[in-house]
């Protein structure tokens, strides 16, 4: 092999090597770092094809025979051509540049240098360097990923010492809030209940891991801050351990439990023992809340119940007898314009309106509710703070198109109970219903039962699915076997951007369910009045 092909060959793979670089980067930062996430995203065909995995191992697999003649070779650069062009025609997701994001580059590159370094010195053949060079760009990542968790460890650790620190001296009311679903639907709707009443801080959206509550605390709250309300995520038990350990909650609260994120926990039993860490964290006559219209929470609450240290509280919507710790709300009428229930609380029902037009909001409503009645707020200030609530952008958000087509926005996140409800609210529209989706990750077994659910509701509920992800083509089939008319798959976004520009007519209602691809959403957006 002549050194003039040898140019052209690299002169080709670095620009494809290197946007395939910015895209793997942008997936482990999205992973947030875990190596246990990544590993998730590898097995799910639509990670292989966001990372163009299939093409990478070819590209391999060419390298490997490249010594018995040039074709492979030839089909390489080819290969890495079509590669190049692909990722021009995609929107590149870009990472945030930080500094561990950053030193992850220079481990890359330091790879390069060295893997340059001894072909220029004729130590191996320019195909092993090349077959090298492939691999730096997969496991350089993954070197720099480890390489650099000790130092964000130990920044961490800093941070946590010095929020502690802080929050030992200003001395705020905390409020833990954790669980599968509603946490930071939750978190929103009490911060709006109390900040007429207190000096209030919540966590980031939902940066809710130990790094995220730290520098919340550290960037944000003053002397005069008397109420944090923390939310606490987790992807495995301990974590939210550890952030009660540094913030000391007063008040905890369980929003719900069901099967999200199973596969990094590993079975349900996992899920519960790492939300309850929250309430173990608890001081002696610490109030431990529960939504019990959630089974779950309910074992829980009868579990706390019997530490018998802690004040147990109850929030429901539905049937159920009210007490002094047990707040039940009854949905009295929805219509366009809002919501009014009535909620009951210690011998008194209070009538209530609020502008937010789902149902299944009403379940975080209320467990908002019951928290600021026990922090002192009148009844009167919850009216009226009520009538002004609004719920996070991504969250059953309605927006019109200029096509006057309803679009709601639930691509913030999306839980097997909570796409259900959107689902459901689908009921109060009248025109051709389409739910857009990917589906959910990370459901591990559950996976199957909980999409083949979604899916006879949906050909209930909706007109048309368009599904975006791979991973869920049979058992959204099994769903749609009488009508396959009404399942629409494809995980290419220009033809979903195809599909939603051809349905979009002035009596469609569109539902966007979980997250979608970049050049999509930006799509979506871009048809809003």
């Amino acid at each position: 092999m002549d050194n003039t092909f040898k140019l052209i060959v690299l002169a080709i793979w670095f620009p494809q090597a290197f946007l395939q670089l910015v895209v793997w980067m942008y997936r482990v930062q999205e992973k947030e770092y875990r190596l246990d996430k990544f590993k998730i995203l590898l097995k799910s065909s639509s990670g292989v094809e966001k990372l163009l995995l299939t093409q990478i191992i070819l590209k391999i697999v060419l390298i490997f025979i490249s010594p018995v003649s040039l074709i492979p070779i030839g089909l390489f650069v080819v290969l890495d051509i079509y590669l190049f062009s692909k990722l021009l025609r995609r929107q590149i997701p870009k990472p945030v540049i930080t500094k561990r994001i950053s030193n992850i580059f220079k481990t890359v590159l330091v790879g390069f240098v060295v893997i340059v370094l001894i072909q220029v010195l004729d130590i191996i053949r320019f195909e092993t360097a090349l077959l090298l060079a492939e691999l730096n760009l997969i496991i350089g990542i993954a070197v720099g990923v480890i390489v650099t968790k000790p130092l964000v460890e130990k920044a961490k650790k800093e941070d946590v010492h010095k929020a502690r620190t802080k929050l030992a001296k200003i001395k705020p009311k905390v409020i833990g809030i954790t669980g599968s679903y509603g946490k930071t639907t939750t978190k929103e709707f009490l911060c709006h209940l109390l900040e007429d009443s207190f000096v209030v801080e919540k966590t980031y959206k939902n940066q809710n891991n130990e790094f995220g509550v730290a520098r919340k605390i550290l960037s944000d709250f003053s002397e005069q801050t008397q109420v944090f309300i923390a939310e606490m995520g987790a992807y495995k038990i301990g974590e939210i351990a550890a952030i009660a350990d540094f913030t000391h909650p007063s008040i905890g609260v369980i929003t719900g439990i069901e099967e999200q994120h199973l596969e990094l926990f590993g079975s349900l039993e996992n899920i519960k023992t790492a939300k309850y860490e929250l309430i173990d964290a608890l001081p002696d006559k610490g109030m431990a809340v529960f939504n019990t219209s959630n089974t779950i929470c309910e074992e829980l609450a009868q579990r706390a119940e019997k530490h018998k240290k802690l004040d147990v509280y109850r929030y429901k919507v539905g049937s159920g007898k009210s007490t002094k710790k047990c707040a039940v709300a009854k949905i009295t009428k929805n219509k366009r314009d809002g919501i009014s229930f009535e909620i009951s609380l210690a011998g008194v029902i209070r009538k209530l309106h609020t502008n937010i037009t789902d149902e299944h909001f009403i379940e975080n409503l209320t467990g908002a509710i019951l928290i600021a009645r026990l922090l002192g707020v009148s009844w009167k200030a919850i009216e009226k703070a009520c009538l002004t609530m609004i719920t996070q952008t991504g969250t059953m958000t309605k927006n019109i198109f200029k096509s006057h087509a309803v679009a709601i926005d639930d691509t913030y996140n999306s839980t097997p109970k909570g796409f259900e409800a959107a689902v459901k609210s689908l009921s109060k529209y009248t025109g051709v219903k389409i739910v857009v989706t990917p589906g959910i990750i990370e459901l591990a077994n559950a996976s199957h039962t909980v999409h083949r659910n979604l899916g006879l509701l949906i050909e209930k509920s909706a007109d048309i699915l368009v599904l975006t992800n791979a991973d869920y083509i049979n058992d959204f089939k099994n769903s749609f076997e009488e009508k396959p008319e009404k399942l629409l798959i494809t995980t290419n976004p220009d033809e979903i951007i195809g599909i939603i520009d051809r349905l979009n007519q002035k009596d469609s209602v569109f539902l966007f369910e979980g997250r979608l691809p970049a050049k999509v959403t930006k799509h979506i957006q871009s048809l809003y009045t």
